[in-house]
């Protein structure tokens, strides 16, 4: 019975080991915080699909304004998310900039 316990546990250690490289650990809960520095900015909520990148997204929902530059648009997405865009991972869902096009 011991035997059959201790690869019980070795095989549940494997398999949490395995999981944690391939899929990564759960993320966290997400803190509600008030967006005061972009209060007029409009943003989607979108999950990150295999391939996509930020200015990719924001290309399919919305476009790229010609009067904005590309640092500025991922400075917008830093300020929504906390995160780089460099660390956006398949399957999660972050808050993507919407810029209305008729203002540029």
């Amino acid at each position: 019975m011991k035997r059959v316990l201790v690869i019980m546990l070795i095989a549940i250690c494997v398999y949490a080991i395995y999981f944690d490289f391939t899929i990564g650990t759960l993320p966290k809960a997400e803190e509600q915080e008030s967006d005061t520095t972009h209060s007029d900015l409009k943003y989607a909520f979108v999950t990150v699909e295999p391939g996509d990148t930020v200015l990719s997204i924001i290309e399919e929902i919305g476009g790229f304004p010609s009067s904005m530059s590309i640092e500025e648009m991922i400075n917008d997405f830093v300020d929504l998310n906390g995160i780089l865009p460099e660390q956006i991972q398949p399957g999660v869902t972050y808050k993507i900039p919407i810029y209305n096009m008729e203002d540029s």
